[in-house]
């Protein structure tokens, strides 16, 4: 029972995180370097 709880577990984190990613590509700014997405802490919550 546990080892399924713990694979429920990690599949809703892995979910929460790729909302997250997904969130900061939206709102954030390609770097021209790095190809990686970026944004601020404050601009998490600010944006509507």
């Amino acid at each position: 029972h546990i080892l399924l709880a713990n694979m429920a577990n990690t599949a809703q984190v892995e979910h929460e995180i790729s909302l997250l990613v997904n969130f900061i590509r939206s709102i954030g700014k390609q770097n021209s370097s790095t190809g990686k997405y970026e944004t601020t802490f404050g601009d998490l919550f600010r944006s509507d």
